[in-house]
Formats: C-alpha cells, sequence, structure tokens
C-alpha cells in the first residue's frame, strides 16, 4: 500500500467539503445583501416620513384639513387629518415602501398652539 499520496476517495471527499463550504458562503453573503438592500429602502421609507412630518409641523393650523387624502412620495404615501379636538389634529401617514412588505404607519398629534 502507497501512504506517499492521497487516494481518489480523500480528494472527491476534501473536494466536496470545500464546495458545501463555498455555496454555504455564497448563500450567506446573497442573504446579507438582500437584508442590507431591505433595511436601505426602509431607513429611505422613514426618511421620508420623517421629512413630511416635519412639512406638516411647518404649516398652519388651520390648512392642516385641505390634506386630508392627499399623496406623497409619487403616490406611494397617504395622509389623514382628524380633527380630535378644536385645537388638536390627529395625522395619520401611511407609506408602501416595499411591495412586498407591510406599509409603514405614523401617526402624531398636532396642536394649534
Amino acid at each position: 500500500m502507497n501512504k506517499r499520496g492521497f487516494t481518489l476517495i480523500e480528494l472527491l471527499v476534501a473536494t466536496l467539503l470545500f464546495l458545501i463550504s463555498v455555496l454555504s458562503f455564497g448563500y450567506i453573503l446573497k442573504v446579507g445583501m438582500v437584508s442590507v438592500e431591505t433595511a436601505s429602502r426602509l431607513n429611505n421609507g422613514l426618511f421620508v416620513l420623517q421629512s413630511k412630518a416635519e412639512e406638516l409641523r411647518a404649516r398652519p393650523f388651520t390648512s392642516l384639513m385641505l390634506l386630508n387624502g392627499k399623496t406623497f412620495a409619487n403616490g406611494k404615501g397617504k395622509i389623514k387629518v382628524v380633527s380630535a379636538l378644536a385645537d388638536l389634529a390627529k395625522i395619520d401617514f401611511e407609506l408602501y415602501w416595499d411591495s412586498n412588505k407591510a406599509p409603514i404607519n405614523f401617526t402624531t398629534l398636532r396642536s394649534k398652539y
């Protein structure tokens, strides 16, 4: 029996183990890239909502009711304004940031004062 080299079975097992590890690494890399892309889109969606909320904060209180049912972000977002009290308005934002995900809902209150 020759003990100086590897047998064909040992080479096949080593190649199979190497192939499994490379494929596993590739799958993990793909899942990581999808997660980073999804997080980036979510972050952009939250930035759009924050920007829109700040824009409404700068508007006069009397003009808020006119925004009920208006859209923003190229039709992906919708504003709903409800009068809670005479001097208080509830503003709901809904943004469809990804067609495969549930929308982001954001609610805030705005006072007349």
